[in-house]
């Protein structure tokens, strides 16, 4: 019987398309590190424009206490004070399991509400009655496009969108109130039908004059600014969410090749590209080999084997990278790291001697999984060429004779009964370092000359 295809409902990708434009969260939707990044945008805008308004409101209260002062109504300082603690009692609510979003939708809603109850009811003038018609002349609305902008912060067009529509909503309110205690308001339409200068004066100087055509003009000003300013605001989240997730997709990119390939290599890879064509330059390598790994291995479980493996090879590459060096690869009982390549590095030399005395003196000590092991190193100095081989540039690698090198002088501590070989390049670039004695010139396997050597006493 063939699988039946779920048939969509009508509207089905809008709700939540709605939701997520709103700030809302979509149900289904995973709340990831992309979520938990915006969510901190929102609430850290928030907290700044909770902040503003409180400078804001504090003014606004010293201006009401003269007026207290002076004329003696608390009424206005009355109500700024309760919107100043209210205000001051959802930050404090921000980051605390008490924060709601619906806060922030509540606060405009009784900020607005405020503010048209005050043009509403509060007189212009404590001393005289004045038509209240004269308040769109003595303020203007420039308050409702600043508390229109303010929302801004919170990175929610639905917020936006919701103060807009309040603000409307309130502007007409006040516009109503007017239009009840006026009994008659003019307009340009109450002019004679062929008017003179003097008309127009008489009609603009008139106390019942509203201006309709004006007052619908700022009616679509207003919602044509919050319509442009919540799409902006739109594309600010998505701008945060695109960064959100190029980051979760860079350190995953580190996390994926860091399996593969060095921390610093992974790095110089995501931050250019380039970093994988090869590349030749002076520096130092260190090749180090575990002691008797054979017979350590006899007898033992794979998985102990691995284990004692894994947690020595952490704590040696630990090592390296403490000494500014970077550990290339792995291969059996063996490491090879390098010092200069891939990140720069100033006196190459001196810091892979000096990672190869901390690894020896923990080697004296120190137990992996219940195993000590003993170390012999090579050190050799010179030109080193890096980058990706292979036809799909899949593996990172170092290669040249400087390699070959540190490798036959780890191979040869067997001969010498010795712990650390370094070639005499190194020993010179490291400044001679002291505890070193001069071994002179052996042939290496593989190499038909003979290169000057150093041995650690």
């Amino acid at each position: 019987m063939a699988e039946e295809t779920p048939i969509a409902r009508p509207g089905g990708a809008l709700a939540p398309a709605l939701r997520a434009f709103f700030g809302m969260r979509v149900p289904g939707a995973p709340a990831g590190e992309a979520g938990r990044v915006l969510a901190m945008a929102e609430r850290g805008g928030f907290r700044l424009l909770l902040l503003i308004r409180s400078a804001v409101l504090l003014l606004l209260f010293a201006w009401q206490f003269y007026g207290f002062t002076v004329h003696g109504s608390p009424r206005g300082m009355l109500l700024v004070a309760a919107s100043l603690l209210l205000g001051l009692a959802v930050l404090a609510a921000l980051k605390t399991p008490h924060e709601r979003r619906w806060h922030r939708y509540a606060l405009f809603a009784l900020d607005i509400a405020g503010l048209t109850l005050a043009a509403s009811l509060l007189p212009l003038m404590s001393y005289e009655e004045v038509p209240r018609i004269l308040l769109f002349r003595a303020y203007g609305t420039h308050f409702l496009w600043t508390l229109l902008v303010a929302t801004s912060l919170s990175l929610m067009p639905g917020l936006v969108l919701f103060a807009g529509a309040a603000l409307t909503a309130g502007y007409w309110c006040v516009i109503a109130v007017i239009a009840a205690e006026s009994g008659r308001l003019l307009s340009w339409s109450d002019l004679a039908g062929d008017p003179g200068a003097a008309d127009f004066l008489q009609l603009m100087t008139d106390v019942n004059f509203i201006n309709w055509a004006l007052r619908y003009e700022e009616t679509g000003v207003l919602l044509a600014s919050t319509l442009l300013l919540a799409l902006a605001v739109g594309r600010a989240r998505r701008a945060v969410l695109a960064f959100a997730e190029a980051e979760r997709r860079r350190r995953r990119a580190e996390d994926l090749f860091g399996h593969f390939v060095p921390a610093d290599v992974a790095n110089r890879i995501l931050d250019d590209p380039e970093a994988l064509r090869p590349q030749v330059k002076t520096a130092t390598v260190l090749f180090l080999d575990i002691e008797g790994f054979t017979g350590f291995a006899e007898g033992r479980a794979a998985a102990t084997v691995m284990t004692a493996l894994d947690s020595f090879f952490s704590d040696a590459a630990r090592t390296v990278a403490d000494e500014g060096g970077t550990a290339i690869g792995f291969a059996g009982d063996a490491m090879l790291a390098t010092f200069g390549m891939p990140r720069r590095l100033e006196g190459s030399a001196a810091s892979a001697i000096a990672a190869a005395l901390v690894l020896l003196a923990r080697a004296e000590t120190a137990r992996y999984d219940g195993a000590r092991f003993r170390l012999r190193i090579g050190v050799a100095s010179g030109p080193l060429a890096a980058g990706a081989i292979g036809r799909s540039q899949r593996s990172y690698t170092v290669y040249g004779d400087t390699v070959n090198v540190a490798q036959r002088l780890e191979a040869a501590n067997k001969r010498y009964g010795s712990r650390l070989l370094v070639c005499q390049d190194t020993w010179r670039a490291a400044l001679e370092p002291k505890g070193f004695t001069g071994v002179g010139a052996i042939a290496l396997e593989g190499r038909q000359q003979p290169i000057e050597v150093y041995r650690l006493d």
